[in-house]
């Protein structure tokens, strides 16, 4: 499964979780293959990516091929797209990447 994480910040596995989808500076996406296998994690720099919904930020999403997205907060048009396209919505109360993680295995 890949997963998209939006983050405050870029400290690697212990980079905070985005409160709120849409004001995430950067993002995480998580591939993990099976449960209990190790993760692969790449972070980049995303500000805004979704913030007020919209089909660019439909494509953008869809170019990131992920199945998933884990956030503590969105915004009720970003869900709608994001379920128009295909991608899961799954709400974390985790506060770093690295807790993310281990709540995917």
């Amino acid at each position: 499964m890949r997963c998209l994480v939006p983050l405050e910040n870029d400290q690697g596995l212990q980079s905070k979780v985005s409160a709120h989808f849409g004001r995430a500076q950067f993002y995480a996406i998580v591939s993990c293959e099976k449960p209990g296998a190790e993760a692969k994690v790449e972070i980049r720099s995303a500000p805004g990516l979704m913030h007020g919904g919209g089909c660019g930020a439909a494509d953008i999403i869809r170019s990131f091929e992920v199945d998933a997205v884990i956030v503590k907060g969105i915004g009720i048009r970003a869900i709608q797209v994001l379920r128009e396209i295909g991608v899961k919505v799954y709400k974390t109360g985790s506060e770093t990447l690295d807790q993310v993680i281990e709540e995917l295995r």
